[in-house]
């Protein structure tokens, strides 16, 4: 808002794509490759990568990361995004699929559409903005509380239990309008667990793929989540123009929501575990003394 009113509307737009260029550099330079990746495909300088990482970690320096009998070639065989719906992960894929679309739904309306629908509902528009931005700072609060709990518990559980608590907060949010101060602290906790939501998915879904289909199943389900992203605005016009009420389109949301929580349920048992030590343990052999 601030750069919009003193440069104009252009200069939000060239700020946010400097901010991108700054953070793609800083992945080149700081974000390490995967663990996976580098055990199986084995790069030039691949050892001294994997122990750059395992000394992170704390992994002990008497502990072989890469002893030359360790069977590589599963991991090191070029597999087709086909693989995603074979027979051995099509239940990981559709149900990673409905969990990515319904969350993404419900978190575009959200964050999109609540001010408008506020200020259709009696709010000022001041008062629309200080709930959406309610909703931006619950984000962030969220997303590193995900960060924090998705170390210590099961990481698809804790999806669900996310999602369900999101529908709820969703339903209790849009009875909370006819007060300002009710209104944005509702905000801050629907904006908390639903991006709470988005940032379970991006854990959960690398570790239903082995490394050589990862990065498919991961590039296909946001895929899928963004045509969520672009139906929820799209449906929640149609229906306003129906004669939808603010109380039956968020009820809605609660009810996809609830939907990807189900998905979520149905998710099988990672193909790696996502946990940093269990993670580098993978391709970790103990070396025998003598």
């Amino acid at each position: 808002m601030a750069l919009q009113g003193a440069h104009g509307w252009r200069s939000v737009y060239l700020v946010g794509g400097l901010v991108s260029v700054a953070v793609l550099v800083a992945l080149v330079v700081v974000l390490p490759e995967s663990v996976h990746h580098l055990a199986s495909h084995r790069p030039r300088g691949h050892e001294a990568r994997l122990r750059r990482i395992a000394d992170r970690l704390r992994v002990p320096a008497d502990v072989d990361l890469l002893p030359e009998a360790e069977p590589v070639a599963s991991d090191v065989t070029p597999a087709s995004p086909s693989a995603l719906i074979g027979p051995s992960a099509r239940r990981a894929t559709l149900a990673i699929w409905v969990a990515f679309f319904a969350t993404m739904f419900g978190f575009y309306f959200v964050n999109s559409f609540t001010p408008r629908i506020l200020v259709d509902a009696g709010m000022t528009a001041d008062q629309g903005v200080r709930v959406g931005m309610a909703l931006a700072i619950g984000g962030a609060v969220g997303s590193v509380a995900y960060g924090l709990l998705v170390a210590r518990y099961d990481t698809a559980r804790l999806l669900v239990l996310t999602l369900i608590a999101s529908a709820a907060a969703v339903s209790v949010f849009v009875v909370s309008t006819g007060a300002l101060a009710a209104a944005v602290v509702m905000g801050v906790v629907v904006g908390m667990l639903v991006n709470a939501c988005v940032g379970g998915l991006y854990t959960v879904t690398p570790t239903l793929y082995p490394t050589a289909v990862r990065a498919s199943g991961v590039g296909i389900a946001l895929g899928v989540g963004r045509l969520g992203a672009i139906l929820a605005p799209v449906a929640a016009g149609s229906l306003l123009d129906l004669g939808w009420t603010p109380d039956h389109l968020y009820l809605m949301v609660a009810l996809v929501l609830l939907v990807g929580a189900a998905a979520a349920w149905l998710l099988p048992r990672p193909a790696v575990e996502p946990r940093p030590a269990q993670t580098v343990a993978a391709p970790v052999r103990q070396t025998t003394s003598s």
